[in-house]
């Protein structure tokens, strides 16, 4: 049975409701992930495209299904569907192969991970919802194999038309995304993993999925004056509406070009004031890789790049205002079980962090997946949530909605002082319960608890929390908090 749980919901009032931030997890117990967010703003609500491991082994899942989830503006969970089930057999090689059945070996920093299939969801002009997932077909001891399978859903998002999208592709194999062009129709990239090497961009029409034309993978794809500028491995290119290139330039970081280092160009948009701004990460050795972001101007000339230390895969970049919004994956602790979580940078056109913020767990991993700006100026992700300490304890599905400059606290940035309402005169913050506690510590690491009598409360286990009134520090700020449970 699903089960659902809200950690933490804020509101904005000034007379007409404005803004929602929260932190969900979704289908406790079923070993599930979210892929990727779309957001339907005339009803209110995001879509979520979710991967399920129904049945698995040490390193095989043997049954998996894509469901929508759709959650609504405060975090509630309104409904749950099954839109696409494969299943396989064990074996090896392309003679065990049979169509949805197969091998394939999980992957990921730990073994316990059930990181099967990946996919996105693209809401089109019209409310209706496209969909490209991973559909395996066989594996082997080097890697899983599949093709893009590709689905047009309705406004009630039943399936119109679900089919797969074969290539010759010899190598392990996962979605890039699905878009639509301002024709109406789709384009689908599909790419090999982990570097991008093989993989399709496929142009097809929307209402019967018939392909148009097809080139090689891409990591990203953004129509641009007639044409679509795009990303692979340190790739960019400008193709025509037909997918001939019109020009195509290989990049190397600050740097250097090492042959034993890669870059991977993961998201590609346009740039403010002309040119283009890609995306991705610097993998410097097995263990160490940065984020990396460039710009280049109309004809691919390098107007200016930069590095950003610390372990981070830049997944996302996207034009906000006058500056641009940056989402990835930041590891901590990487050669000793890692915790792994999300951040977002605001950064200008000169690529300098005006801010940036961090969702984080000291004992819990939240691996993101997709990100998203939305209707009221804020930002979602989605991802799946685990714990380390639990090993092998099942995932849930993890949505993060943050307000405009991605904060998750509910504090009112334009009078610094929380949306909710003091109970009691003197208190500084008001949380209703340990999720919201745990939402205010995402927003200031610095900050300490303490009872009254000034005993440390330690921030990774809040269980011994009850209602009342304790104490908090936060660098040379000190105040009272209440927690109302």
């Amino acid at each position: 049975m699903k089960t659902f749980r809200i950690m933490v919901v804020f509101f904005l009032m000034h007379g007409l409701l404005m803004s929602y931030e929260f932190i969900g997890e979704y289908l406790s117990g079923h070993n599930a992930v979210g892929w990727s967010v779309a957001e339907d703003d005339e009803d209110g609500y995001y879509v979520i495209l979710t991967g399920e491991c129904l049945d698995y082994g040490d390193y095989y899942c043997d049954s998996y299904n894509y469901g929508i989830l759709r959650v609504g503006k405060y975090g509630e969970e309104i409904d749950y569907r099954v839109i696409f089930h494969y299943e396989y057999t064990r074996g090896k090689g392309k003679g065990r192969q049979k169509r949805n059945r197969g091998s394939r070996k999980l992957r990921g920093i730990w073994k316990d991970r059930s990181e099967d299939g990946g996919g996105k969801i693209w809401r089109l002009r019209d409310g209706r919802y496209a969909v490209v997932v991973d559909d395996i077909y066989y594996s082997d001891d080097f890697g899983y194999y599949g093709y893009p399978h590709v689905m047009l859903l309705d406004r009630d998002l039943n399936i119109i038309w679900s089919k797969d999208i074969y290539a010759d592709i010899d190598a392990s194999t996962e979605p890039g995304g699905i878009k639509e062009t301002s024709d109406g129709d789709l384009i689908m990239y599909y790419t090999s993993y982990p570097y991008c090497t093989e993989g399709v961009t496929i142009k097809m029409r929307v209402e019967d999925g018939v392909e148009d034309w097809r080139i090689n993978g891409s990591n990203d794809i953004e129509e641009v004056g007639g044409g679509y500028i795009r990303c692979r491995m340190s790739h960019i290119g400008l193709i025509d509406s037909n997918g001939d290139s019109i020009w195509e330039k290989v990049y190397e970081t600050e740097s250097g070009n090492d042959p034993y280092r890669t870059l991977v160009l993961a998201s590609i948009e346009r740039g403010i004031g002309g040119g283009y701004i890609a995306a991705g990460r610097y993998e410097m050795n097995p263990d160490t890789f940065i984020g990396y972001i460039v710009k280049v101007d109309d004809s691919g000339r390098v107007e200016w790049q930069r590095e950003y230390f610390g372990w981070l895969h830049v997944n996302g970049i996207f034009r906000d205002g006058d500056g641009y919004v940056v989402g990835g994956t930041a590891w901590n602790g990487i050669h000793n079980y890692p915790v792994i979580y999300p951040f977002i940078y605001r950064i200008d056109t000169g690529g300098n962090i005006i801010w940036e913020s961090y969702y984080y767990d000291t004992v819990s991993t939240i691996y993101p997946k997709g990100m998203r700006r939305v209707s009221d100026g804020g930002y979602i992700i989605v991802g799946e949530f685990w714990s380390r300490d639990s090993g092998r304890e099942y995932q849930h599905v993890y949505l993060i909605k943050t307000d405009s400059i991605g904060l998750v606290d509910g504090v009112d940035r334009e009078t610094d002082t929380p949306k909710v309402e003091m109970p009691e005169r003197g208190i500084d913050y008001v949380v209703r319960s340990l999720y919201e506690l745990r939402a205010l510590i995402f927003r200031d690491r610095l900050i300490k608890i303490y009872t009254v009598t000034g005993r440390e409360i330690v921030s990774r286990d809040l269980s011994e929390l009850n209602r009342g009134m304790y104490l908090y520090r936060s660098g040379t700020k000190r105040g009272r908090l209440l927690i109302i449970r």
